[in-house]
C-alpha cells in the first residue's frame, strides 16, 4: 500500500470512529505510519483529502448503477436490485458507510465535489424520470424521491451495523415500503 492509499484508508477510518473533529492530523499520520511531512506531501490539508475519499465512495454507486442497468430487469426488479447493491455495499464496507454518515452534510464537502458527485448518481435519477414518465412512479421532485429512497437504504444499514438484526425478511420489508413511498397506486 502506498503512502497515499495509507492516507485515505486511515483517515476514512479515524473519521468514521472520531468525527472530523476527533481526527486531527497529526492523529492520522501517526495512524497511518507516516510523518505529518508526508500528509502534506500528498494533500493540501484535511478538507482535500475528505474531499478524495468522498468522491471515491460516491464514485462506487455508479459501478452499482451500471449493474443494474446491465441486467435487463423490469422496472422494479432494476430498483430491487440497486436498492439491494447500495444496501450490501455499505454493509460489506461499514468504514466507508460510516464516513458517509460523518461526512454527508457536512460544509467540508465543497460545492465543485457535490457537483461531481452528482454525475455518479445521475443513472438514478435518469431512472427515476424513466419510472415517472412511463407511470411506474409518483410524479415527485427528483431529489426528494432520491432521498426517501436513499433515507430507507441508511436506515436499514445502519440497523445491521449497528445492531447486526436485519433479517431476510426485514429487508424484504424495507424494500417494499422503499419502493411503495415512491410507487404510483
Amino acid at each position: 500500500m502506498t503512502k497515499r492509499e495509507k492516507i485515505l484508508e486511515f483517515t476514512t477510518q479515524l473519521i468514521a470512529e472520531e468525527g472530523v473533529s476527533g481526527s486531527p492530523m497529526a492523529q492520522i499520520a501517526k495512524k497511518a505510519g507516516i510523518a505529518v511531512g508526508t500528509f502534506y506531501h500528498h494533500f493540501k490539508s484535511k478538507e482535500e483529502i475528505i474531499n478524495e475519499i468522498y468522491i471515491n465512495i460516491k464514485k462506487n454507486f455508479s459501478h452499482i448503477l451500471e449493474n443494474s442497468r446491465e441486467k435487463k430487469l423490469g422496472f422494479k426488479e432494476e430498483f430491487e436490485y440497486t436498492w439491494l447493491g447500495v444496501y450490501h455495499f455499505f454493509v460489506k464496507n461499514p468504514i466507508q458507510f460510516k464516513f458517509l454518515q460523518q461526512i454527508d452534510h457536512c460544509p467540508i464537502i465543497t460545492k465543485e465535489v457535490k457537483e461531481q458527485c452528482e454525475l455518479y448518481i445521475m443513472p438514478i435519477i435518469e431512472f427515476y424520470q424513466k419510472g415517472i414518465d412511463e407511470g411506474y412512479l409518483v410524479d415527485i421532485d427528483l431529489d426528494l424521491m432520491g432521498s426517501l429512497t436513499y433515507n430507507s437504504i441508511v436506515t436499514t444499514v445502519d440497523i445491521q451495523v449497528n445492531r447486526n438484526n436485519i433479517t431476510e425478511n426485514k429487508l424484504k420489508q424495507a424494500i417494499e415500503y422503499s419502493w411503495r413511498a415512491i410507487a404510483k397506486k
